[in-house]
């Protein structure tokens, strides 16, 4: 009967025991065995709670990223997956070592908040990955990611152009900058500021011929 084993296998997982036969672990992996034979994906999201409210560092962070996985493909509910990737990014704020976990997070989140169109939550997921990234090459993308979207998105060039005016500033992928702003200078009222932000670069590059 696969509600009196969830229930006695749980009751288990509530008592913390050191060395215990079955290791904690092994009575979450029977639990999840059980559960997902039943589709009985609320219970199983409910065992996840409970090992993050009380687990080390490691076996949390493991529960936090399946529940996050859960909620989306098992229980059906994109906004709740997006609170669950959620946890798991601040589960591994200052953690070097979980920088995986970390990485398989924002990933989720870029992909669930341009499925829902939630720009203004990219846009800051970005701005949050910016401040952490230490990658010459990582910040500029980030920048012009984030410039994509204000200009495809939000419609908000002056924030594209800051962003651009960014990149080309920080001197890595400097290029891509300069060919959107190229595409931007055709907008009259931002014409002034593309063709200001343009021109020392054609200087600098010999490219006269853009210049005139």
């Amino acid at each position: 009967d696969a509600d009196r084993a969830f229930t006695a296998y749980r009751r288990a997982l509530a008592i913390l025991i050191d060395n215990a036969v079955p290791s904690e672990r092994e009575l979450i992996r029977r639990l999840e065995e059980l559960l997902a034979r039943a589709a009985k994906w609320p219970e199983l999201v409910s065992v996840y709670d409970d090992v993050i409210a009380r687990a080390d560092d490691a076996l949390r962070r493991e529960s936090l990223t399946k529940r996050a996985r859960l909620l989306e493909q098992g229980v059906g509910d994109a906004g709740k997956a997006i609170e669950g990737w959620r946890d798991v990014v601040l589960s591994v704020e200052g953690e070097p070592a979980a920088e995986a976990t970390y990485r398989e997070a924002v990933t989720e989140l870029d992909r669930l908040y341009r499925s829902r169109a939630q720009w203004r939550d990219l846009v800051d997921l970005y701005e949050a990955r910016l401040s952490r990234s230490q990658h010459p090459v990582e910040v500029a993308e980030l920048r012009l990611a984030i410039s994509d979207v204000h200009e495809q998105h939000l419609q908000d060039l002056n924030a594209a152009i800051d962003q651009h005016d960014q990149v080309i500033a920080d001197g890595m992928l400097w290029e891509r900058a300069v060919a959107s702003l190229e595409r931007l200078v055709v907008h009259e009222q931002h014409r002034e500021r593309s063709a200001e932000l343009l021109e020392p670069v054609y200087r600098e590059q010999d490219w006269w011929q853009k210049l005139v």
